[in-house]
């Protein structure tokens, strides 16, 4: 316990522990709200980059798709007699 110049037993105020105890709580509860948002946000670029590579996908899908058809379509119409 600390003691003043007199030697008398000085009382450590009960609001500088409160205080302090407030201060580790907001710093701990800061600290995760950062890792928290930083883990959102990589999962949402992650999320981002697979929705680009699912539309890019789907475009080469969609160009194989209309390609297919068009080569049915010309060759139906030979089969029939037309061009």
């Amino acid at each position: 316990m600390p003691w003043d110049r007199e030697g008398e037993h000085v009382m450590v105020s009960e609001w500088w522990i409160v205080a302090a105890a407030v201060v580790g709580v907001v710093a701990v509860l800061s600290i995760s709200e950062l890792i928290i948002r930083r883990r959102r946000q990589a999962r949402a670029a992650g999320l981002q980059a697979k929705v680009d590579r699912l539309r890019e996908e789907l475009a080469e899908a969609v160009e194989q798709v209309e390609d297919h058809a068009q080569q049915q379509t010309t060759g139906t119409r030979k089969a029939m007699g037309g061009e």
